[in-house]
């Protein structure tokens, strides 16, 4: 199954239209993360059913997919992949000034809807608020003790913030990672949000 999915992955990106410079890191992070999951997850049943636990095909999926998911969002925040950034001048790219930023952006949306650096501040906004959705989504499922919504602000505001101060260490080697305090602030809503879907469609009790 796990094999199939990454086939999947790896012609979805090549049906794509984008340069090669940005499809192979993609394909080689994808074959790397795919190998360390099946090792990983031989060794984990191993030692499940020697304690006599036995795991349903829905935690497996579950456990997967939100392997998935960790992997894709270190791709994108991480790893030093070859995106092309939008350069905003006098910008050094830290930025510790909560809220101020992105209520410039979101002004500026609403002023030049039609701009390029509108398209760049919407997708800005929007991308780091729909890259944590799945968080709010997975956390509740994987353990009970985060089906509880000051649990999952906790640790999705942790993780940002990890994020975000790895990208600052990054920035010593050269690596063109933003450093933003808005980030945590949206990847923390994102992660809201998803819990409160999660909490609506699939819990009835929270």
């Amino acid at each position: 199954m796990q094999i199939l999915i990454a086939f999947y992955i790896s012609e979805l990106y090549l049906q794509v239209i984008m340069p090669e410079r940005f499809i192979k890191p993609i394909l080689i992070i994808i074959a790397i993360a795919m190998l360390a999951w099946i090792l990983f997850w031989l060794v984990f049943m191993a030692s499940q059913k020697k304690k006599g636990i036995k795991i349903s095909f829905q935690a497996e999926v579950t456990f997967f997919l939100f392997y998935v998911y960790v992997i894709a969002v270190m791709s994108l925040t991480i790893f030093p992949l070859p995106f092309d950034r939008l350069k905003v001048p006098n910008d050094n790219g830290i930025n510790i000034t909560p809220v101020v930023k992105t209520v410039k952006g979101l002004m500026e949306i609403l002023s030049t809807p039609e701009s390029l650096s509108t398209e760049h501040i919407f997708q800005n906004i929007a991308g780091n608020i729909v890259m944590f959705i799945p968080l709010g989504i997975f956390l509740p499922l994987l353990s009970a003790r985060y089906r509880s919504g000051i649990r999952v602000f906790i640790l999705s505001a942790v993780c940002s913030i990890s994020i975000e101060f790895t990208q600052l260490i990054l920035r010593q080697f050269e690596i063109n990672r933003t450093v933003d305090i808005d980030d945590v602030i949206l990847n923390t809503l994102g992660a809201l949000l998803g819990f409160l879907i999660i909490k609506k469609l699939y819990f009835t009790r929270i």
